[in-house]
């Protein structure tokens, strides 16, 4: 079987699907993998064809902030409701340009390839493009939660607050209807004008392919309701493999200190008062802290360090969180379901994106807390790392996700019914 895969220009959305890539290799399948030039080494050891996007639009993406920001025919009104939704069909026209430019400049190796089955991220929609102008199946996967149009109604205010990073409670739910709404019948327009079939209001949330892969378990995975009757299977992230599901965590029970990991991420990253209000918090404490700061060689920045408290530039977060008792996170999801792997209890602090989604989820299901629904100071952050650290309740919740997560389909379970091509079967 030939199969095409279309990965997104992000790193983890890269080293999410690498491993599945090797077992459809290793289960005999022909993969060609489509992506930037810069992920190249992650796909190093399977055997398969890479092939470049081309350089000129391989980071175009990254550009739509700077778009916005030059528009000129931007509402210049104070009327968040009717801004946020000229911006999101202004941000979904962007992206399907983009694509367009990447379906074009693509097409024609895809078309030389000949592949049985089309594999595309959620975020990569010129995958879905080539197939519906080839006639090729598409399967699309998620590198995240996925995030449903039933979900985000489940509680408007909350769910769209989340989604938007903004707080929407003033807004009563006939206003926030009519935003999401709009926005879906604005994106449908844009859908007819690229020549692309129908995309959710948060397409990055959900491929919404007939049929569609998330890396997640069932607990931990918000209910998708199949209205149009799309088939959408959990899959277990490599982490909770067959031949890892029995590994413990390494004890950190006989340390003299609890371990304390903080890290908002390698791409974007918390402000300066964030960092500090944290060694506030644990200054001459019981606990150990490692900070993990992408600035942490830059001379313009520097902290005030207890003897407890060290800033590293860069650290193993899979070493790291097999000795720690808490960590506090951004609520990215490579993030959020390693912490579950080596049982950590979280304490999350979200950026941007998805990480907002992610903290509801994570303080739903009690086993993190989510920190925007308590005031950020030092008292405050001590006593709920106590808290976490010591609640044997929370502890076992996350055990039982993550053995949620070692019962999820495994993907070389996946790949077997890929293979079969049992995702025709409606």
């Amino acid at each position: 079987m030939k199969i095409v895969v279309m990965t997104y220009p992000n790193y983890s959305h890269n080293t999410s699907i690498a491993t599945l890539l090797n077992e459809l290799v290793n289960q005999g399948n022909e993969v060609f993998c489509f992506g930037k030039s810069t992920f190249k080494s992650i796909y190093s050891y399977i055997d398969m064809e890479f092939i470049e996007y081309p350089s000129n639009i391989g980071s175009r993406f990254g550009n739509i902030t700077e778009a916005y920001i030059n528009d000129k025919d931007k509402p210049s009104n104070d009327n968040l409701i009717e801004n946020l939704i000229y911006k999101g069909i202004f941000n979904t026209d962007f992206a399907l340009k983009v694509c367009t430019d990447y379906r074009d400049s693509i097409i024609d190796i895809v078309k030389a390839i000949n592949p049985d089955l089309i594999l595309r991220d959620s975020c990569a929609l010129f995958g879905k493009m080539i197939g519906e102008k080839l006639g090729i199946d598409v399967i699309g996967y998620i590198t995240n939660l996925a995030i449903s149009k039933e979900y985000i109604f489940n509680d408007l205010q909350k769910n769209l607050s989340d989604a938007f990073c903004l707080d929407l409670s003033s807004y009563d739910d006939d206003t926030l209807k009519h935003l999401y709404l709009s926005l879906e019948n604005g994106i449908k327009q844009l859908c007819d004008k690229y020549d692309i079939s129908s995309i959710p209001t948060f397409f990055t949330l959900d491929p919404h392919e007939n049929f569609n892969i998330i890396f997640s378990s069932k607990l931990l995975q918000p209910k998708i309701e199949n209205n149009n009757n799309l088939i959408y299977k959990v899959v277990s992230p490599s982490l909770f493999s067959t031949k890892n599901k029995n590994i413990k965590p390494d004890s950190h029970t006989n340390c003299k200190k609890k371990l304390i990991y903080v890290s908002t991420g390698s791409i974007f990253s918390a402000d300066i008062k964030f960092y500090n209000t944290i060694i506030s918090s644990f200054k001459d404490s019981d606990y150990d802290v490692i900070i993990s700061f992408p600035l942490a060689d830059n001379k313009a920045i520097s902290f005030t360090l207890p003897d407890n408290v060290k800033v590293e530039k860069f650290v193993d977060q899979k070493k790291i969180l097999s000795e720690a008792s808490l960590f506090i996170t951004h609520g990215g999801y490579n993030s959020i379901y390693e912490s579950i792997y080596y049982e950590v209890p979280m304490m999350v602090y979200p950026l941007t994106n998805d990480q907002h989604l992610n903290a509801t989820i994570i303080d739903n299901l009690n086993i993190g807390v989510d920190l925007r629904k308590h005031k950020f100071n030092s008292s405050n952050v001590k006593h709920l790392a106590d808290y976490m650290i010591n609640h044997k309740e929370i502890l076992s919740r996350i055990a039982s996700i993550k053995e949620d997560f070692t019962d999820s389909i495994s993907q070389k379970e996946i790949v077997q019914y890929i293979t079969n091509r049992n995702y025709k079967t409606r």
